[in-house]
């Protein structure tokens, strides 16, 4: 497409269109308020899903062997990974009604951000309508499900890719290690497709209206790669410019 006159207008008036929206609706003091309910809310999601992936393995050393794995607790904090035995000993055992209650308060405490997410949709798509409180929890507790899975699906994946590269494991009778650039590219684009597929659940579900699912997955996609930006941006400022010491 040539460089014309009518089309620098017509982006201009786009960008300008879009900073004016983003200025009506407060998404600065929006992304300030999500930040500060991750952040309350990170530990209590941290531990319900603790909770419940020992749960699932019914043995506390197993949950707490495969975290430390995946995540190399260990190696960040050796005495964390004795704390959340003993946390994973109290819960799976499930025979107290403390045990019970915890797990619910913990379902609670880390719907915050998520209950945070479902305002500022309602908010950005100008719904003018609120849902009743037991059909807005089912949305958010939904949010959380979804976000749940996809970080069990990454896992799953990077786990996978992992396997494949190790043992030189044939797909489709290719073996991944002949067409590097192309695996690795698609090893790449893993977690920013899981991102856009839940930034498109969000658009999808969490405003009060009807959202077209084309409509979600453009609003999910345009996210995925600002996020995907952001995070390569925040990385390589960690690692060139924040000096602690």
């Amino acid at each position: 497409m040539k460089f014309s006159i009518p089309t620098f207008k017509r982006w201009f008036k786009f960008v300008s269109r879009l900073l004016r929206r983003f200025n009506a609706d407060g998404a600065m003091d929006l992304a300030g308020a999500l930040s500060f309910y991750f952040l309350m809310s990170i530990f209590p999601l941290a531990l319900l899903g603790l909770s419940i992936l020992g749960f699932i393995l019914g043995n506390e050393r197993d949950a707490v062997g495969l975290v430390t794995s995946l995540g190399r607790i260990g190696q960040i904090m050796p005495e964390g990974s004795i704390e959340i035995r003993e946390v994973l000993n109290s819960l799976i055992s499930g025979k107290s009604f403390i045990g019970g209650v915890g797990l619910l308060l913990l379902a609670w405490f880390a719907t915050g951000v998520f209950f945070t997410v479902e305002v500022a949709v309602n908010k950005i798509f100008r719904t003018g309508k609120k849902r009743g409180f037991f059909k807005r929890t089912g949305v958010v507790y939904l949010f959380m499900l979804v976000a749940g899975g996809l970080l069990f699906a990454s896992i799953v994946l990077t786990v996978i890719q992992a396997i494949i590269a190790d043992l030189s494991v044939s797909l489709f009778g290719i073996d991944p290690k002949e067409i590097p650039f192309l695996w690795n590219l698609l090893v790449s684009l893993f977690i920013p497709a899981l991102m856009m597929l839940m930034f498109a659940i969000i658009y999808k579900v969490g405003p009060n209206i009807d959202v077209r699912w084309k409509t979600a997955f453009a609003g999910g996609l345009f996210a995925a790669i600002l996020w995907e930006i952001s995070r390569r941006l925040f990385g390589w400022y960690l690692s060139n410019l924040a000096v602690y010491n």
